[in-house]
């Protein structure tokens, strides 16, 4: 194997169970555990409350320079990341996330082979799918912020990851078809569990996970029109004044995400929000729960045929298949469904891509290998 290392230069870095992980953060630990198999990696962080790393990667915290102007982190931030760059880029990877892209087009230069993770709409500015005007100006600011400037740092990525289809598909109308976008599934970090026995109460309940752009308000509504079900809500706060139903209960962060989904048979997912995958959804169908979402984004494609698509946000609609009981899939399409978001699957087309962009990073082209040699 040649000498190949990889720096992977992010903002958070946030190990599964660590408060605040999303499934962005559970994405790069994944990625990263995968890649140590074969190669030397670095995570280098500005922020990384847990220390934690898989084995055989090495973990650096850097400090931000300040400017001492408040709001004018654009001004430091690409210094900040530049000077994190070794000054050898033989033989090195630089991997970026949307929040250290600004740093691709300098590294680009000096010789680094650069890649780049897109989990969302980060990068997009103003082009954010389905966003309003304060969305999209709110995303133009956050592209500034990041020292990108008003056009993306994606285009100076030799190689980008997303993670799905319709992912790929954004980035390349964004970019242009000629950028190299290649799909990386995230991996399901839960065990398949498709026996799980239901008592009563979860075969009553109806989970879901907030956030941003989830929808909670026609949850809301859908608990009031099926008050003989009790919905209960995880993830992110409420929004002040918010008035829930008494069939409505708010329960908060869940650690445990295998012990979440026990707690309700059946789980929604109407987000507006173009979703750029939709992590939960396929972490409920691997729990075998019953499972309904709206078309928005990547959630049609992360459910495939093992879930409920709609259309449309007809609550009536909803409620009908709420009360229905319907849309049991088959056990087999599920697991050969599931089959996409396994981790072995996950490692081996860490392994396959990054084979291909590094010619030589294994003596083997073939999958299953030994890791380092």
């Amino acid at each position: 194997m040649r000498d190949v290392k990889v720096i992977y230069l992010l903002e958070h870095w946030l190990p599964p169970g660590t408060a605040g992980s999303t499934g962005g953060t559970l994405y790069n630990y994944q990625f990263v555990a995968a890649l140590a198999k074969h190669v030397d990696v670095s995570v280098i962080a500005l922020n990384a409350p847990d220390p934690s790393v898989p084995e055989g990667v090495k973990l650096e915290v850097f400090k931000e320079m300040g400017t001492g102007v408040r709001g004018a982190r654009a001004l430091s931030w690409r210094k900040t990341l530049t000077a994190q760059l070794p000054m050898d880029s033989s033989c090195t990877v630089l991997i970026t996330t949307s929040a250290t892209n600004a740093v691709l087009g300098i590294a680009r230069k000096r010789g680094f082979k650069t890649v780049s993770i897109v989990q969302a709409y980060e990068d997009f500015g103003w082009s954010v799918p389905g966003a309003n005007l304060r969305q999209r100006i709110k995303s133009l600011k956050r592209l500034l912020a990041t020292g990108q400037g008003l056009k993306p740092s994606l285009r100076y990525a030799d190689t980008v990851l997303v993670n799905s289809k319709y992912m790929q598909g954004q980035v390349r109308g964004l970019i242009g078809p000629e950028l190299d976008t290649r799909l990386l599934y995230p991996p399901l970090t839960l065990s398949l569990n498709l026996k799980n026995a239901f008592n009563a109460k979860s075969m009553n309940s109806v989970g879901f996970v907030n956030r941003a752009g989830k929808n909670v308000q026609f949850v809301a509504e859908l608990a009031r029109l099926v008050p003989e079900k009790t919905f209960l809500v995880f993830g992110h706060r409420l929004p002040d004044q918010f008035e829930m139903p008494a069939n409505m209960h708010f329960i908060g962060w869940a650690n445990d995400r295998a012990e979440m989904f026990k707690q309700a048979y059946t789980w929604v997912m109407p987000s507006v929000w173009h979703e750029p995958f939709g992590l939960v959804a396929v972490e409920a169908l691997s729990q075998g729960r019953r499972l309904g979402v709206s078309d928005r984004g990547g959630l049609p494609e992360a459910v495939g045929v093992a879930g409920k698509v709609f259309s449309d946000f007809d609550v009536e609609n909803w409620r009908q298949w709420l009360i229905s009981d319907t849309h049991r899939v088959d056990k087999g399409m599920l697991v050969s469904h599931l089959r996409e978001y396994s981790r072995e699957t996950f490692d081996k087309n860490v392994f396959l891509i990054f084979n291909s962009l590094i010619p030589g990073i294994s003596k083997s082209t073939d999958w299953p290998h030994s890791g380092r040699h």
